[in-house]
């Protein structure tokens, strides 16, 4: 079996489902669909969140790096790598389908404040050191460079009178001669 379809098998029972354990596994339908307010108060909120953060920092992905000695034999090593926090991982973490609810609650403003600000922090500490994909998380957190680029065709059509033309044709000219 190819190396790709044993990756999608991962974390999946022989029938192909979800294996026990698996954090999408444990959603239900309510988690899902339903408006379900789970966290009543701002601090069971928040002590999940921070569970949440501990869970990504305690689980970082595993690969295998393969290495070849000047003798030709290969080893393979274990490597692990941080996962970036994400709104996304809190949401199947916390079993919720969205933080909409949540976020428009005024008495959970200062939990998102911190949520933002730690999520932020990690994508950009994790991308500076190497961790993560630098231009990903630029992405992610809305650095990116844009360039405004303003394109005017020039052959396009101009409706004007004979005498604006003229006018503007001998500001053209002035501009060629030095005069401008």
């Amino acid at each position: 079996m190819s190396e790709s379809k044993n990756k999608a098998k991962e974390g999946r029972n022989s029938k192909g489902h979800f294996a026990k354990g698996n954090q999408i596994q444990r959603l239900t339908a309510k988690d899902i669909l339903g408006n379900n307010k789970k966290y009543e108060t701002p601090e069971l909120l928040l002590d999940r969140c921070l569970d949440y953060f501990e869970d990504v920092d305690n689980n970082p992905s595993v690969s295998h790096e393969i290495t070849t000695t000047n003798k030709g034999s290969q080893t393979t090593k274990e490597v692990y790598k941080k996962n970036p926090y994400t709104l996304e991982g809190l949401c199947v973490f916390l079993r919720l389908y969205s933080l909409r609810d949540y976020r428009s609650r005024s008495e959970f403003s200062q939990v998102f404040s911190f949520i933002d600000k730690v999520i932020y922090n990690n994508k950009f500490s994790g991308a500076s050191r190497g961790d993560f994909n630098a231009t990903i998380m630029a992405r992610h957190l809305g650095l990116t460079e844009s360039t405004n680029n303003i394109n005017t065709n020039i052959n396009s059509e101009v409706e004007m009178t004979d005498e604006e033309r003229d006018r503007r044709i001998e500001v053209l000219r002035k501009k060629m001669d030095g005069g401008g």
